[in-house]
This record gives structure tokens, C-alpha cells and sequence, in this order.
């Protein structure tokens, strides 16, 4: 009961802040001739994030470690920017490798995102996670709720994409 309660603990424990390199997708935006871009970000916890984990999760997670091989079309993107519409670059897939007490469990996350664009900020961005994998159905249930409802998550969101679209203008 102490790993259902702790993994349900999971979203709540992962930080808001994450710092995630995106040049990678900057680089790739701009470095390929093809319509559809991709790249993967990446996402590490440095040691006072680990630290962060272990407390807020009572010991049980010890550390995170997820990627996201992200696809967008860069036309989507620039009709977008241009005429301030809807972007929903379609199911997009999270893979964490979360490390417990007891061991280590690959946990996926199926979002079908969307967001729009209003001059040079996102707004109304929608995670839609539609599916959890790799824990317990009731617990994938509960996290799917949380993400979707927390004005947080999306406030966050839609900043680091604001910003993303600030720096691929620049």
C-alpha cells in the first residue's frame, strides 16, 4: 500500500521547475529541410531534485529519469503563429524510468496535446494525458485527473512553450 500511495505521490513530487534541454529541438527545428521536426527531450533529476523526490514521496521514489521523442509539423506550427490558431500535434508519449526502494518501473504517459497561439504566447494549452502505464490502473486513473485538471501543470506548460516560441523567432 506504502508503493500505490507513494506512485500516486508521483506527479505531485515532480518538479514544476524540471530543467529540461530544449536546444535540442531548437537545433533540430532549424537544422532539417523536412516538414515534420522531432527531437527528444530529455529529463534528469539533479541531486537537490532527487533530494526533493525522497521527501516528498517519505523515501519511497528515489529518483526520475523520462524522456519524450516530441513530433510537430513545423507548417502546423507556422500557420499557427500566423493566424493565431490550434495546434495539436497528435499522441505524444512519455517514458519515465521511476526508481523506488524496491526497484526500478518503466511508467508511460499518453498525452494528445493542443495548444493555441496568441501573438507570441500559448495559451489554452491542454495536456489531455489519456492513458498511464506501468502502475496500477486505479493509480493511473487518479494521476490522469490531476494532470489534466491542475492549473499549474498548465500554466507551466504553456510558459516553457512561450518560451520555446520566443526562441525559435529569435
Amino acid at each position: 500500500m506504502k508503493y500505490i500511495f507513494s506512485t500516486m505521490l508521483l506527479v505531485l513530487a515532480f518538479p514544476a521547475s524540471a530543467d529540461v534541454n530544449g536546444d535540442a529541438c531548437k537545433e533540430a527545428f532549424f537544422g532539417s529541410a523536412n516538414d515534420q521536426f522531432q527531437c527528444t527531450l530529455n529529463y534528469t533529476s539533479s541531486s537537490s531534485e532527487k533530494a526533493e523526490l525522497v521527501q516528498k514521496t517519505g523515501g519511497i521514489i528515489k529518483d526520475l529519469n523520462c524522456s519524450l521523442p516530441l513530433s510537430l509539423s513545423k507548417s502546423d506550427l507556422t500557420q499557427a503563429l500566423l493566424n493565431e490558431t490550434k495546434v495539436a500535434p497528435g499522441e505524444q508519449i512519455i517514458s519515465c524510468d521511476v526508481h523506488f526502494n524496491a526497484g526500478t518501473r518503466a511508467v508511460k504517459l499518453y498525452l494528445a496535446p493542443s495548444f493555441t497561439i496568441v501573438g507570441d504566447r500559448v495559451e489554452q494549452a491542454n495536456i489531455n494525458l489519456t492513458k498511464v502505464t506501468g502502475l496500477p490502473a486505479f493509480v493511473g486513473k487518479l494521476i490522469k485527473k490531476f494532470v489534466n485538471d491542475d492549473d499549474k501543470i498548465r500554466e507551466s506548460i504553456q510558459e516553457e512553450l512561450s518560451e520555446f516560441l520566443i526562441d525559435i523567432a529569435n
